[in-house]
């Protein structure tokens, strides 16, 4: 389908999904479903968990080898920390941000979820955070411990699936499929 008049971003594709919030203004919106950020090492690093507090250390710069993490202070696993992000114009950046409010100084960039998959299970030093539904088992997932009270499900983020024109057919089947099966909480 193609409106002469398309709403920025939606470059003439007929359904766009959209991490966090609906904000192309299209006039068709369905929650489409949650996604949960997940944070990940390589895994080779045999942390399972780790507290806020140990994130600062290693997000903030503080911790530039693992044996600096306080609660993993005895071990034995000497890797450099790499820290990758994505970039802050990006809609998971700036979502990565909001929920995780701690950047190293030197984190790297990194495009997008499967880069941070394919360095962070390369890298023994490497921690990233993707949406959980891009995991694999090149990684090792990693429990937020101590995780605060009032944060404890805002790493849940709503997916939207968004049209610029009343959808037909197929496309509006889809859509109300999707609104559907997506769970009220």
């Amino acid at each position: 389908m193609v409106n002469e008049e398309n709403t920025p971003g939606f470059e003439n594709n007929d359904l766009i999904l959209t991490l966090g919030d609906a904000s192309l203004k299209s006039p068709v919106v369905v929650l489409a479903g949650y996604e949960e950020l997940q944070l990940i090492v390589n895994p080779a690093n045999p942390v399972s968990q780790l507290s806020m507090a140990d994130l600062e250390k290693l997000f903030d710069g503080e911790a530039a080898f693992w044996q600096a993490v306080p609660t993993y202070s005895k071990s034995v696993y000497t890797a450099s920390v790499i820290a990758w992000v994505y970039p802050l114009d990006d809609d998971l950046g700036r979502l990565v941000v909001q929920f995780f409010p701690i950047l190293r100084k030197d984190s790297r960039v990194a495009a997008d979820p499967g880069e941070v998959i394919q360095i962070v299970s390369t890298s023994a030093g490497g921690i990233g955070i993707v949406p959980q539904s891009w995991l694999d088992a090149s990684t090792a997932p990693i429990k937020i411990i101590r995780f605060p009270p009032e944060q404890k499900t805002q790493t849940r983020i709503p997916v939207f699936a968004q049209t610029q024109i009343e959808p037909q057919g197929a496309l509006r089947d889809l859509m109300a499929c999707v609104s559907q099966l997506t769970p009220s909480k």
